[in-house]
């Protein structure tokens, strides 16, 4: 399976589906990161160095592949160059499976990026939506991956890469381990990742 996933800012994925990007690793899918911005905004170290915490927390998880649109943080939009910038990579990539952010969003970046993707995705295959920090209480998960304690783990070591955030209670390991407890129980597991199905034309 060909797998795509996209975040706005350069920790989004790992937050949200950076454990089932450790199942997808493991069974030996093809996982590439997209990230739009370079999450530069009320950062006090450069955006180089969140690019390089970006490759290195995608390592973490066994992903090679991670790719940057150059878009300015806090001005994302959802229009046709977002769009067709997105579509790109889709296409190139001929990607099943890609993951994005859930509309139901507090933060307009994640927003955009989640209506631009959906855009994108318009001719492909399964598309699901996860939740970070700021997606509000009416996202609903339809579809949820069960983690093991090495999945998620692995999703933890990857955010603490991004130790340009470490002071952001969202990133914090109690809070990620908190709500994988929540989604667990909704699929009778010690953890999971809870998604919004967009679109599903195939099976895990």
């Amino acid at each position: 399976m060909r797998v795509l996933a996209i975040g706005a800012h350069p920790d989004d994925v790992e937050i949200g589906v950076g454990g089932t990007i450790a199942r997808h690793v493991e069974r030996g899918d093809d996982v590439t990161h997209l990230i739009a911005t370079d999450g530069a905004a009320g950062c006090r170290d450069p955006a180089d160095a969140r690019r390089d915490e970006a490759v290195e927390s995608a390592r973490t998880l066994g992903v090679e592949d991670v790719r940057f649109l150059e878009f300015t943080d806090t001005g994302l939009t959802d229009d046709g160059r977002v769009v067709d910038a997105i579509e790109r990579h889709v296409t190139d990539l001929d990607a099943d499976r890609v993951y994005v952010h859930a509309r139901e969003d507090t933060h307009q970046d994640h927003r955009n990026c989640a209506r631009a993707t959906l855009s994108a995705t318009r001719r492909e295959g399964s598309v699901y939506a996860y939740e970070t920090y700021s997606t509000r209480p009416t996202f609903t998960p339809r579809h949820v991956v069960p983690l093991t304690e090495s999945h998620l783990e692995a999703k933890l070591d990857a955010i603490r890469v991004h130790e340009s955030q470490t002071d952001k209670t969202y990133i914090n390991d109690g809070t990620i381990r908190g709500l994988a407890r929540v989604r667990g129980r909704q699929a009778n597991r010690s953890f999971a990742e809870g998604f919004a199905v967009v679109r599903s034309i195939d099976t895990w």
